[in-house]
């Protein structure tokens, strides 16, 4: 089978490799679509990845093998995997927070890479078959396709992420960035109740899925007084703002956008550092958290919500590409361009 391996900053080469066989505890997954990340982008774009890694961590399957000593699973179930494995023993997984779990494996793209060619224990979705743990799947409902399938992880960050806002019904609220994350965020602020949504988005396509997908607003941040815009389109500021922008400089500017009181989110993964104005952060009393990732409960209630059709997945897929196509694709996606969430076909 052929596989993209990333050697090193901006390496990755399509090279030739065995099938994977699923060990003890695992499955082997034909991969149907994956999707590709920021933190993926991030990966290629910097030292932080050891040699030899199969990236790709948002993609659905079906199984086609089952190790020893796997139950309660059959070949021909459609499943996604979450890249999170948590122990469900350590304080956090009792309370039901397995997202924060101190003993949970990241995903082997970020950590321990794997061999050319040998899907890994949760990331390698850009190959055709992976290798996973059984305890990390979910079953996907029937109903669902494979692009909806690639988007349940990055869906689930921002289902997790409005979750833990504490967005009220009726709130006002602020979404930075209209990427992928972005938009899944903006809607899922919409099912949970929220009055008016304004995006900041430069991006016109962007923008303009934006508004299709719920926004009351969008607002291209360039060369405008931000605050007056928003208060503008709200009447006010807004109870809850999300940094969905993935850079560093837009934390401060989620702070000076919201109430006195109120609730910044950040969800974007930026590593950067920036300087920040704690007086600000300190006399408005904004409580600033953080949204990491997902927890299984968010994964089966995200892919209801698929399913009912509420939360939309095919307005955001820019494009499908082959796996001889990644290299190039890469290299295209880290400058900003009108792509916005692009998926790959690994079988092809």
């Amino acid at each position: 089978m052929r596989v993209p391996v990333l050697h090193g900053t901006r390496d990755m080469r399509v090279e030739d490799a065995s099938k994977p066989e699923a060990g003890p505890g695992e499955v082997l997954l034909q991969v149907g679509l994956c999707g590709i990340c920021g933190s993926d982008l991030h990966l290629y774009d910097s030292d932080m990845a050891p040699s030899g890694i199969v990236m790709g961590h948002e993609y659905g399957g079906t199984i086609v093998d089952i190790g020893a000593g796997v139950e309660g699973w059959a070949k021909g179930q459609h499943v996604v995997a979450s890249m999170l494995e948590p122990c469900n023993n350590c304080w956090f997984c009792r309370r039901g927070e397995s997202d924060l779990c101190y003993q949970h494996r990241r995903i082997e793209a970020q950590r321990s890479g794997t061999a050319t060619g040998a899907a890994s224990l949760g990331a390698g979705g850009y190959g055709p078959f992976v290798r996973v743990m059984a305890s990390r799947l979910i079953a996907v409902p029937e109903a669902l396709d494979e692009q909806q399938a690639a988007c349940v992880e990055p869906a689930a960050v921002g289902f997790h992420a409005v979750h833990k806002s504490g967005l009220q019904v009726g709130d006002n609220v602020v979404v930075l960035g209209a990427g992928p994350i972005g938009l899944f965020t903006l809607q899922c602020a919409a099912i949970a109740g929220a009055s008016r949504i304004v995006v900041i988005e430069p991006s016109p396509r962007r923008a303009a899925l934006a508004k299709q997908l719920g926004a009351s607003a969008v607002i291209d941040p360039t060369g405008v007084n931000l605050n007056e815009a928003v208060q503008a389109e709200l009447g006010g500021l807004p109870e809850v703002v999300f940094d969905a922008a993935g850079v560093s400089a837009t934390l401060q500017q989620a702070v000076d956008l919201v109430k006195p009181g109120g609730h910044v989110m950040m969800v974007g993964v930026a590593f950067d550092s920036v300087p920040i104005q704690p007086s600000t952060w300190v006399t408005k009393r904004v409580t600033v958290r953080a949204a990491f990732a997902y927890s299984r409960r968010d994964y089966v209630k995200t892919m209801a919500l698929m399913e009912q059709g509420r939360l939309l997945v095919a307005p955001l897929v820019s494009s499908i590409v082959g796996v001889d196509e990644l290299p190039a694709t890469f290299d295209r996606l880290l400058t900003p361009g009108t792509d916005i969430k692009v998926l790959v076909d690994p079988h092809r």
